[in-house]
């Protein structure tokens, strides 16, 4: 892509829309045959309550990360409850915010709000929609990251919420398919890592708690709730997602912990189950994987809904049920009532539950709060309505909405504008400072059936003169609730671009959707350019002019790969099974480790991921020392043992941003199913025409490690590494080879690495 596509003097511009099509799901249903999931005769169904395993007790908080003097503070406050009062203090109630604890004024104890979500505060006047999460892993900018954060946090606390919903790293992205994909990053477990650290950072900085969720599996949207007839009899358990032990830890955890680490204050489980067990009832999950091995000190609250037992999710370590209010009806699926509230009270009294996991639960809530000062600074809770003014509530309307720009995705990470920049607004106002004419038409049902060589020229039906460029917007609608049936793009999008494709020689093509998309026409000779946009938030017609009239480099990457079909990804979601027990719906992660890049291979690829390379130097041995758990899981495996460095410089005439990128290569003696090259670092650096830059790479211990599920621990390997730099996972400049640790020696070994691998930007 250069960084003008738009000259100075262009005379016309041709702009097309294609609009969305929203879906409720209220059911199985029967999808296209070409992604029927069929289960095998030999499969093992694996069941609610034996299948994982179990691990008891509930850890209790010990705050050893600073958060000791909040700690304290917690546990005075703890003391001082009634039982009801405890109770309330684990269970949500009706209320102003999306999620609400209710105060206790004899306390000085005003409540918790508790909003979505990880793109705006959702359902505030007046509120800021920012780029969603995939838009942002696009920038691969660490302090855009954190500045988001900071921004979306100071928004939520000048609201008066407590807690932000956000961010998220489950789903990771193992489907293409999945509709809720925007809402997180990156199917790549490092650069999602480095996103939920900055943006916890941010957002907690701020005063305003964070929320990692979906913890975890939740990889798809198709019946991740259990599916129920109204009388409350269950026709099938939601989806069962079961995963092994390592793909678990390096894939899906990987960036939880990164979460944790920076502190997060509460983490969400999520809706399906996991290898047979719900989520929040999980106690191999909550207690062993979460609170025991990743040392999380903060507090354990449901999705909405997600809860199916008291007593059982209270020992596998729920320590808050959300919204713990009674629905008669939810949404197709069966009456909800809540499992907590009054029966915890019920369950202390009879001796299900002891009184030291209910105080735990409470402590884990209030000690974040003291620790953030929210005890000091609270503004007052308002009551929140949608009445906006001029808004797009296209997450709530899309099935009607052909005409106009999508700008963020639909469910509970959605937003409603408080204004909304579109790009032909945002063009026509540039048009009138350069003079140039912009022709618009916004029927792609018009546009798409008009033949190529009736759209402009002589007797042309559109145009009677062939444009200097035409822009082609595209949008494909994604939300909570349900998954993509297709990669294809909405409103006949793939004809419209070959209609205009054909008439015009400088056609760039805009995207706005929830990630990756099939583009057939991208090796069309008249295709100069494509701007993947995803959704990007209140000023987007704005931030598209700026790119396209070379007002700024455009310096983005993709944070997943494109392939060339929809067919050549190897995870699709589960729509639907040819057998009719309760517990049947299983989705089997048998890829493994091998997701997006670290699957497709040259041969079917389109656009690569950004990756990259450097050198180490350090000692280290196989296994990491045993330390004293802290957040995060053992300090050791955040200590940095190597430090890399790269030089890179601008060779061309323009300023820009180049993101060099550490891809790590594991040795041979790695356990099989380990990908070919994993991402380990990425900066990105703004350059000047000419201007070289010295970029280091700090790479931790975990870093080179792989999970052994044999020593139940991370080990370096032994035998070569290889490591690359370049722009991408297809793009290397350069690389070097290094034995970290000796082979058949228990000892160190010590590698230093020297030089660097010049890299380029145009």
């Amino acid at each position: 892509m250069t960084p003008n596509m738009i000259s100075s003097n262009s005379l016309s511009v041709l702009l097309l829309s294609s609009a969305v099509n929203a879906q409720l799901f209220n059911g199985p249903v029967r999808p296209p045959d070409a992604f029927s999931y069929v289960q095998p005769a030999d499969t093992v169904i694996l069941t609610q309550y034996n299948s994982s395993e179990p691990v008891y007790p509930s850890p209790q908080i010990v705050g050893t990360i600073g958060w000791e003097v909040a700690l304290e503070k917690a546990r005075a406050f703890v003391a001082q409850l009634t039982p009801e009062e405890k109770a309330d203090m684990v269970t949500g109630q009706p209320g102003p915010c999306i999620g609400n604890i209710v105060g206790i004024p004899r306390l000085n104890f005003s409540g918790l709000c508790l909003q979505d979500g990880p793109a705006s505060l959702r359902i505030a006047n007046y509120a800021s929609s920012f780029p969603s999460g995939v838009t942002i892993a696009s920038s691969w900018d660490k302090k855009m990251l954190y500045e988001r954060g900071l921004a979306m946090g100071r928004e939520f606390k000048g609201k008066g919420a407590h807690v932000a919903l956000a961010p998220v790293a489950g789903p990771l992205g193992r489907s293409a398919y999945c509709g809720l994909n925007w809402e997180g990053f990156s199917p790549d477990p490092y650069l999602t890592g480095i996103a939920m650290q900055e943006s916890v950072l941010g957002l907690q900085d701020a005063g305003v708690q964070a929320t990692a969720k979906h913890f975890i599996l939740n990889e798809q949207e198709i019946l991740r709730n259990a599916f129920s007839f109204p009388n409350g009899s269950v026709q099938y358990e939601a989806i069962s997602s079961n995963v092994d032990d390592r793909t678990l830890h390096e894939l899906y955890m990987w960036p939880f912990a990164n979460a944790i680490h920076s502190h997060a204050a509460a983490v969400m489980c999520s809706y399906q189950r996991i290898n047979g067990s719900y989520a929040c009832q999980n106690s191999k999950v909550l207690n062993g994987y979460l609170k025991t091995e990743l040392g999380f000190q903060g507090y354990v609250m449901s999705d909405w809904f997600a809860v199916h037992s008291g007593v059982a999710s209270i020992e596998a370590g729920l320590d808050m049920d959300m919204p713990g209010f009674t629905l008669p009806f939810l949404l197709g699926n069966g009456p909800y009532e809540s499992f907590l509230g009054t029966n915890v009270s019920n369950a202390i009294s009879n001796g299900t539950v002891g009184m030291d996991r209910l105080d735990d639960m409470i402590t884990r809530i209030m000690t974040p709060y003291y620790a953030l000062h929210q005890d000091e600074d609270i503004p007052p809770i308002a009551v929140f309505g949608n009445d906006a003014g001029e808004i797009t509530e296209g997450p709530i309307n899309q099935d009607i909405f052909e005409f106009g720009t999508l700008a963020v995705g639909g469910g509970s990470g959605a937003a409603q504008f408080s204004y909304l920049i579109s790009p032909l607004q945002a063009i026509k106002e540039r048009a009138l400072e350069t003079g140039a004419i912009v022709e618009a038409w916004l029927n792609n049902t018009y546009v798409s059936q008009v033949t190529e060589t009736a759209i402009t020229g002589a007797g042309g039906i559109l145009l009677a003169n062939t444009p200097d460029v035409c822009l082609v917007f595209l949008k494909g609608w994604a939300s909570e609730g349900v998954d993509r049936e297709t990669l294809d793009l909405d409103w006949s999008a793939n004809e419209v671009v070959e209609a205009v494709a054909g008439a015009c020689n400088n056609t760039v093509v805009i995207t706005h959707s929830s990630g990756i998309n099939d583009l057939p026409w991208a090796d069309h000779p008249n295709v100069t350019a494509i701007l993947v946009a995803h959704y990007p938030g209140q000023e987007s017609g704005n931030s598209i002019v700026d790119v396209l009239y070379g007002d700024v480099n455009p310096s983005g990457h993709l944070p997943y790969t494109i392939a060339f079909n929809g067919s050549d990804y190897n995870s699709p979601v589960v729509t639907s099974i040819n057998t009719t027990g309760s517990d049947d719906w299983q989705s089997y992660f048998t890829e493994r480790l091998e997701i997006d890049y670290r699957f497709l291979t040259p041969k079917i690829l389109m656009f690569a991921m950004n990756l990259g390379l450097a050198f180490p130097d350090g000692q280290i041995t196989s296994h990491a020392e045993e330390l004293e758990t802290q957040p995060g899981g053992n300090p050791a495996l955040w200590e940095v043992i190597y430090t890399a460095n790269v030089v890179v410089y601008n060779t061309g005439d323009v300023r820009g941003n180049v993101v060099p990128q550490l891809y790590v290569s594991f040795p041979s003696s790695t356990p099989a199913g380990t990908p070919l090259r994993q991402l380990r670092g990425f900066e990105k650096v703004e350059l000047t025409s000419g201007q070289r830059a010295s970029v280091d790479f700090e790479l931790m211990r975990r870093d080179l490690s792989y999970w052994d599920i044999n020593s139940q621990q991370w080990l370096i390997p032994e035998g070569e590494f290889t490591l690359h730099v370049g722009l991408s996972s297809r793009d290397l400049h350069g690389s070097t080879v290094f034995t970290a640790v000796t082979v058949g020696a228990p000892g160190n070994s010590t590698i230093v690495g020297s030089g660097g691998v010049n890299s380029t930007t145009k």
